[in-house]
């Protein structure tokens, strides 16, 4: 009888350390304020194609900023362009989320087709621009917060 309520104790801590360990993975970096940031747009070539501060509002993601202040064109799950960026097209134990291919604004236009080149988006971190660890959906951000996104070439740079 003891070790049958061992076992199902034993379960149960198991269970719920799984469940937390779920529930702790799937933060999506919301924001908790109202405020601005600057994000930064470069071409592959370093061509600085926007450089702006921009609103993001309380319970915002980054890619709902970019959605709002910007075209863009997302993948679908076979990495196909998709301009509506309408459906969530990734999903994992911890995230879900969008890649985007393209973004554009006013006066610019940046696209890529994920096998030649791609979007980087990097985190400034009070002395330089970081690469980003998590997805479009999930990159932390906050009032005054610096992100560069950056057109970047999947081959590599190797000098023969």
């Amino acid at each position: 009888m003891r070790r049958t309520m061992f076992k199902i104790i034993l379960t149960l801590i198991i269970i719920g350390a799984g469940a937390a360990a779920v529930v702790l993975m799937q933060k999506d970096n919301r924001s908790e304020t109202s405020g601005t940031m600057t994000i930064e747009i470069v071409d592959d070539d370093g061509t600085v194609l926007f450089d702006g501060v921009v609103p993001f509002e309380e319970g915002d993601t980054f890619f709902d900023v970019l959605q709002r202040q910007f075209d863009l064109t997302c993948a679908t799950a076979d990495y196909k362009p998709d301009p509506s960026c309408d459906v969530v097209t990734f999903f994992g134990i911890g995230y879900t989320g969008r890649v985007v291919l393209g973004i554009a604004g006013d006066d610019f236009s940046l696209s890529t087709d994920w096998t030649h080149a791609f979007l980087a988006f990097l985190i400034h971190d009070e002395n330089e621009y970081m690469l980003a660890t998590n997805g479009v959906s999930q990159i932390p951000f906050g009032e005054g917060s610096r992100i560069r996104i950056e057109k970047r070439s999947t081959e590599s740079r190797e000098s023969s």
